[in-house]
């Protein structure tokens, strides 16, 4: 196993110890006074033991930082250090881990700066240390270089490692709360393509209670385990599920006029929706994504699935140009007639079909309008989120590393 190389450097403490000895030494030798000499053999002692400790401390230690997989703008998170001591009888005392952090793009002047202490590693064991971070804005941020040091016992030699390559953290938007409304909107959506729907066998649907057997329930749905236990037939119940198809795109278009908290406001309400989606989509379900990068995905809800998404509006952009009406035609056309899409958009549908003659989403926008029934565009420009959608109020617990991402 492979090991950082190790650097000792003198600390601003031990150069004051030095200078001092440095003196008693020419005065015992200008003055030659015997005990000016004692004091300096006496002296140099705790400088030569200090740099071969700080060196000691460090020797067969491996570091490791743990992230996250991916983490929430506006939530706290835990990073956690792990340091192993591989020495068979030595201790490690009084490490310090600096660690910083930085935006993906932000300048020097912009990291944030974290130091941790690990007071004591026994030998052929492990310690770790951990601390809370929030960041307040999405994107990709960097974790490192960081740096482990030892200035044991004393402080007058500094015995450095630089630990692993940077780590890579996505900090997904800044969740919300779904109103009851958005509730009604997806339930009517799917009452709107019923003939969409595949129905589930009881094999296939939730069981959720025990009750009394009745004439007519069929044998196999029998719960033997409770029937033996009270002494009487009892069944189990099941609710009945039904699945249909559903899509979700988010269209972050912008111009001149295009507020930014507006799109960093849709982008958040795209991100709540998705992180619930288990709870929403029983069936198949589209995901578009239309800004400065376009990506479609058409599969069954997973967490990869989530994941996925949530990385992709870590660093989505607006555009002028989103292309949305021209690929929500694509999913119409590949997809069940029946399929319902919503359509969260910083502008209205009259703006998109509307455009006039030479614009690149003219001729889409106007043949969209065919799948109008079902589509439901919601305009975020037009403060329709607020009857879906309510941002959470940003968490600020004590002694938090918080940061936030330039713009």
């Amino acid at each position: 196993m492979s090991y950082p190389p190790r650097s000792t450097r003198i600390t601003y403490e031990g150069l004051s110890f030095l200078s001092i000895l440095v003196f008693i030494i020419l005065g015992s030798i200008l003055r030659q006074i015997n005990l000016l000499v004692l004091l300096s053999g006496l002296m140099i002692a705790p400088l030569f033991f200090n740099w071969r400790i700080s060196r000691k401390m460090l020797e067969r230690v491996k570091f490791r930082r743990r992230l996250p997989e991916w983490a929430h703008a506006g939530k706290p998170f835990v990073v956690e250090w792990q340091a192993e001591n591989h020495r068979s009888r030595v201790s490690s005392w009084g490490i310090k881990i600096s660690d910083q952090i930085r935006a993906q793009g932000a300048g020097k002047r912009e990291i944030e700066k974290i130091d941790l202490i690990l007071p004591q590693i026994n030998p052929q064991d492990s310690a770790t240390t951990s601390y809370r971070c929030l960041l307040s804005s999405r994107g990709v941020y960097e974790f490192g270089p960081a740096i482990a040091s030892v200035a044991f016992p004393i402080g007058l030699f500094r015995s450095r490692v630089r630990l692993a390559e940077p780590d890579w953290l996505t900090v997904a938007p800044r969740l919300g709360t779904l109103l009851p409304r958005w509730r009604q909107l997806t339930q009517s959506s799917a009452v709107g393509v019923r003939s969409n729907f595949k129905r589930r066998g009881l094999s296939d649907d939730e069981f959720f209670a025990i009750r009394q057997w009745k004439p007519g329930d069929p044998r196999r749905i029998i719960h033997w385990r409770s029937t033996a236990k009270h002494g009487e037939l009892l069944v189990k119940q099941f609710e009945e599920r039904t699945d249909h198809d559903f899509g979700i795109v988010l269209d972050l278009f912008a111009d001149e006029r295009t507020n930014p908290e507006l799109i960093e406001l849709s982008i958040s309400f795209m991100a709540t929706v998705v992180s619930q989606m288990n709870q929403i989509v029983k069936g198949d379900t589209v995901v578009g994504l239309f800004g400065d990068s376009n990506w479609i995905a058409e599969q069954r809800v997973t967490r990869r699935l989530q994941g996925e998404v949530m990385k992709r509006l870590a660093t989505i952009g607006p555009t002028a140009h989103t292309g949305v009406a021209r690929h929500l035609k694509q999913v119409f056309q590949s997809t069940s007639r029946d399929t319902s899409v919503i359509v969260i958009s910083t502008r209205s549908f009259a703006d998109l079909a509307g455009h006039g003659k030479g614009h690149p989403e003219e001729s889409a926008g106007q043949q969209l309008a065919a799948f109008r029934r079902n589509l439901d565009w919601i305009d975020m420009s037009n403060n329709a989120d607020q009857n879906y959608f309510q941002i959470e109020a940003e968490t600020n617990p004590a002694q938090l590393t918080k940061i936030a991402a330039p713009h």
